[in-house]
């Protein structure tokens, strides 16, 4: 088991504090989106006293930042640092530069093939949202492509996607038109392999959840950016709309890593978005809690100020356990997963806590009781493990719920 060096800095948020190693402090500092004068100077302190690079380099992994802060290490002068510290994040970043520069090649051409068709491409994530907050391809981690066509445009999207010699891997079955309707309101994207080029892509219908943000393709659409790489373009969300996006998506999965507020805080520094129509835009969609969530936590992790509108919300009751539910996230879980803890212990306490987490999440009522209603609906694994057919789809409610019985009740008795 790694350990980590004797604790340093504390963030606190309430009457919560949280001890963060040094090697996490060196993380946080490295990942900032600027590095001024005094920032140096605490690097300089840090790298003088012990240090487990081992485990710092363990962090960089699991939270996704190597490629942005190998850029900032050339940068630096980190006498301290070892080399093969300094080798290892080289060789990660260079793996991740080749591959993004594949991912968009492949993006330009799947986007003129596309069109071609007439299919409406967005990009989103990978190397569009490096561009557009970056400036670079290559400082943001990629491992996939993430496409948004318009609905009805989906299955023409797919036909085309395996033209070009893709597979679907999720799900990886043949799915008839009534299980269809159902992933499409359980799930929002498919997911698709070229073994060759061995590039994987996840083909969106919609950018989450309907119960967590509603929003029609053509308003996307309409407010996209275009960004041009190598006399060729793609095309992205608008800057709003990619806050929102990097809001949602980090909510949604509950800010596990340190790369998602990262982005975030990018955004913050960069200070160029109309942050009173964000804030418009979100409340109408009922995920204002969750942007400001997000600006909470970019604020608290690299000490940035906040823009004026959002001071107002950042006091409510609700916001506080949301923000302290992130920071425990992103702070806390890569020593808590090293930790070996009985079965119940961790995976009955996470689920409640997550469980919570998401009804908080949800604003509206009639949005809560759809969330509710669709863990008893059935899922891709259920389609798996049983071939039924449409006649018989309804049988699959009465399998999800003996699934639920099994993995939440007979099963922690078992292990207890």
């Amino acid at each position: 088991m790694i350990e980590a060096a004797v604790d340093n800095k504390v963030i606190s948020w309430g009457e919560k504090d949280y001890q963060i190693p040094l090697e996490m402090e060196l993380m946080i500092i490295l990942a900032s989106p600027i590095i001024d004068e005094e920032a140096e100077k605490k690097l300089a302190l840090l790298t003088n006293r012990e240090f487990n690079w081992d485990f710092f380099c363990h962090l960089g992994q699991y939270h996704g930042v190597i490629p942005l802060l190998y850029k900032k290490m050339q940068q630096l002068d980190l006498k301290r640092m070892p080399s093969f510290v300094k080798k290892y994040f080289q060789k990660e970043y260079q793996a991740n530069a080749l591959r993004v520069m594949g991912f968009t090649g492949e993006l330009i051409r799947m986007t003129k093939i596309m069109e071609a068709q007439k299919v409406r491409l967005l990009a989103i994530k990978g190397p569009a949202l490096a561009e557009q907050i970056y400036g670079d391809i290559t400082a943001r981690l990629t491992s996939d492509l993430d496409l948004l066509v318009a609905r009805e445009d989906f299955w023409q999207a797919e036909k085309l996607l395996l033209q070009e010699g893709y597979q679907r891997i999720e799900p990886d079955f043949n799915v008839t038109a009534k299980q269809m309707r159902n992933l499409m309101r359980q799930i929002y994207h498919f997911q698709y392999y070229h073994q060759q080029k061995q590039i994987c892509v996840e083909l969106h219908w919609q950018i989450s959840l309907e119960e967590f943000y509603q929003t029609k393709f053509n308003e996307l659409w309409n407010r996209k950016s275009i960004i041009n790489k190598a006399e060729h373009q793609f095309y992205t969300l608008s800057p709003e709309d990619s806050f929102l996006y990097l809001a949602l998506h980090g909510a949604y999965n509950s800010w596990p890593q340190l790369r998602m507020i990262m982005d975030v805080g990018r955004v913050l520094q960069n200070n160029n978005l109309n942050w009173e129509l964000l804030v418009r835009k979100a409340k109408i969609n009922g995920v204002l809690e969750m942007v400001v969530q997000a600006v909470s936590l970019a604020g608290l992790v690299f000490e940035l100020s906040l823009p004026e509108v959002f001071r107002k919300y950042v006091a409510s009751q609700k916001i506080d356990w949301l923000v302290q539910f992130g920071l425990h996230k992103v702070l806390q879980a890569p020593q808590k997963r090293e930790t070996a803890l009985p079965w119940t212990s961790i995976y009955h306490w996470e689920y409640y806590n997550e469980f919570q987490y998401k009804m908080r999440l949800i604003k509206r009522k009639p949005q809560k009781i759809k969330w509710l209603l669709k863990k008893f609906t059935p899922i891709i694994k259920n389609y798996q493990e049983i071939s039924l057919g449409d006649r018989y789809h309804f049988c699959y409610y009465f399998i999800r719920f003996l699934d639920i019985i099994w993995r939440h009740c007979l099963k922690r008795a078992g292990n207890e």
